[in-house]
């Protein structure tokens, strides 16, 4: 049996977005933005070359082979929880962390840096509008007019967004 993997392989070398985020998601909360952003890019990269509907896996062959990854073939598209990736990586760059107990969210972008300037609107938490935006240099400036509290490391707003 070979040890190496197989990019067309079920289970052995192939690419599952979702599997993907949560890792990148992990990866944030356990305070390695950097490699979380490099998975993010990954799978926006592959979004791309999939017209953003990203397979239930793919194959890849890594950046310096130069190709596109490939569909795997039985693989199905559209996916439910491949489509949720995109919330996702949002929620990791931007930081976003809800608690709900404590009626708090916590904006804190790791890596949104890297996609901004960044204006994010339309959020809600709680049923209240949330709007979020990140400067090129990672500044975050949270704007929740009657909304959660806020607990964000950089500039936080309240009042109209």
């Amino acid at each position: 049996m070979s040890t190496r993997g197989n990019p067309y392989g079920y289970h052995t070398g192939s690419i599952w977005p979702h599997d993907t985020a949560v890792a990148l998601q992990g990866l944030v909360r356990a305070g390695f933005p950097r490699a979380a952003a490099s998975l993010a890019a990954g799978l926006l990269t592959a979004a791309a070359d999939f017209d953003t509907r990203l397979h239930e896996l793919f194959a890849g062959h890594g950046s310096e082979a130069g190709g596109r990854p490939a569909p795997y073939l039985a693989s199905c598209r559209p996916q439910a929880w491949a489509a949720v990736v995109s919330v996702l990586v949002l929620e990791a760059a931007l930081g976003l962390d809800a608690d709900v107990p404590r009626g708090t969210v916590t904006v804190a972008p790791p890596f949104a840096c890297a996609y901004g300037p960044l204006s994010v609107s339309g959020l809600q938490v709680a049923g209240r509008p949330l709007k979020n935006t990140v400067g090129p240099d990672g500044t975050a400036n949270v704007v929740a007019p009657e909304g959660p509290a806020i607990v964000a490391p950089q500039t936080v707003q309240t009042g109209r967004a």
